[in-house]
């Protein structure tokens, strides 16, 4: 499924879903869903719960680090791209997105913030990396380097920690396209 990024962050939340067993999960409002759970002998059944309306629209990203038996590696990348419904790959490596736009995928590589340093370690590697998309973690993080992250050339998701409507929206007036939370009642955002 190929898509643009910035149709994927049109919308300003992202559910994350690390269970798809859960019948409650209202996802249908999203343009996009990261998908950071599971095992690789399941990803077919899952993927196919996709196939189907009111979800067959979304856009999926499965984490490569967080699909248990699955290598963060060039390999692993090609397997998720055998998978039509995987339109990307979010991952720590930011190495890894030469082959990740070789498949014709979108990346999203995800940013631990934690002190000066990161914050300028991460925007030059983001920079040289070119990823799709960058996710900054924690969401707090976002908001205190706002401004020195404005020297990043790609869209930016605030992920992590975000556990109600205020962290969110600081997150946002930031200058995030999106963020990306399990909260299941910050979902409903996207229907306002």
């Amino acid at each position: 499924m190929r898509v643009s990024i910035h149709s994927c962050l049109s919308k300003p939340v992202i559910p994350v879903v690390w269970d798809l067993s859960e019948n409650s999960l209202d996802l249908s409002s999203a343009n996009a869903v990261f998908l950071q759970g599971g095992e690789v002998s399941d990803l077919p059944q899952i993927l196919a719960q996709f196939d189907a309306e009111p979800l067959r629209h979304l856009a999926i990203f499965v984490h490569l680090e967080l699909l248990d038996g699955l290598e963060s590696n060039e390999a692993g990348v090609h397997w998720l791209a055998g998978f039509p419904r995987c339109a990307g790959i979010i991952t720590v490596r930011h190495r890894l997105v030469p082959a990740v736009r070789k498949h014709e995928m979108l990346s999203i590589i995800r940013l631990f913030l934690h002190d000066g340093r990161s914050v300028e370690r991460g925007v030059s590697m983001m920079n040289q990396a070119k990823p799709d998309a960058v996710e900054v973690l924690p969401a707090i993080a976002a908001t205190v380097a706002g401004g020195s992250l404005e020297a990043l050339r790609v869209p930016l998701i605030a992920g992590g920690l975000i556990k109600d409507m205020q962290v969110l929206q600081a997150a946002l007036k930031s200058g995030c396209r999106a963020v990306s939370t399990s909260k299941q009642q910050l979902w409903q955002l996207n229907d306002l």
